[in-house]
């Protein structure tokens, strides 16, 4: 299921992208205790009162693994990106597991699709160009020959140069209302990833950091 899972934040990650909002996350493999009520339907059509967390017989979930991912994500990632942890990029290399990719891309190796960065961490390489981006985006009903009702599903055709556009646009945009260097840092990491896949594609680099005077630094002009 982990390719399905990777696959499902990819999705994620894409969607929020389009609606200008950036994410950072953290996925690892560790020891997690999940109540059985959380995949209870009845549990999901419940009453905000029956769901409330004070509640002594409200569902929990906690464990190893919960708190390394929120601290993945809290204290390391930084960057907009999904941190793969260490201990979960050693169980993707077993080759049982390398060999599945489905449905995060047709084929391929897992680790192929996730990436180590200039500080030696792993994260999902979300912009790599062979991830399957073809998402369903809705569905349309239409009666056929016979009346009956035909559901078809309408699927998002946009190829890896246009998504890379959106891309571009979406950091172009945000570095607008960037205020103080935190910020700053994260659109600056977010367009060197961009122009890492943009250059072997061909496509426009984002060139606007490159002439950025570090704080405290002395400019002269000769």
């Amino acid at each position: 299921m982990l390719p399905w899972l990777l696959a499902s934040i990819r999705r994620l990650h894409d969607r929020l992208i389009r609606l200008n909002v950036p994410i950072r996350g953290g996925v690892t493999i560790g020891g997690m205790h999940w109540d059985n009520d959380w995949s209870k339907e009845s549990f999901a059509d419940s009453s905000s009162s029956e769901k409330d967390a004070s509640s002594p017989s409200a569902p929990v979930a906690f464990g190893d693994g919960l708190i390394a991912a929120y601290e993945l994500e809290n204290a390391t990632a930084v960057y907009p990106r999904i941190l793969i942890s260490k201990s979960l990029y050693a169980h993707i290399e077993q080759p049982k597991l390398n060999n599945k990719v489905f449905p995060l891309a047709t084929s391929g190796r897992l680790t192929k699709f996730i990436r180590q960065d200039f500080d030696g961490l792993w994260h999902l390489d979300v912009l790599h160009e062979k991830i399957n981006r073809r998402d369903v985006i809705r569905q349309e009903r239409f009666p056929d020959e016979e009346g009956k009702h035909v559901v078809q599903n309408v699927f998002d055709e946009t190829t890896y140069t246009e998504w890379l556009k959106v891309v571009r646009q979406f950091i172009w945009d945000g570095r607008a209302d960037v205020s103080g260097e935190k910020l700053e840092a994260k659109y600056m990491w977010l367009a060197n990833y961009y122009n890492e896949k943009a250059k072997d594609q061909g496509g426009e680099l984002i060139r606007w950091f490159e002439n950025l005077v570090p704080k405290g630094a002395v400019q002269l002009t000769i």
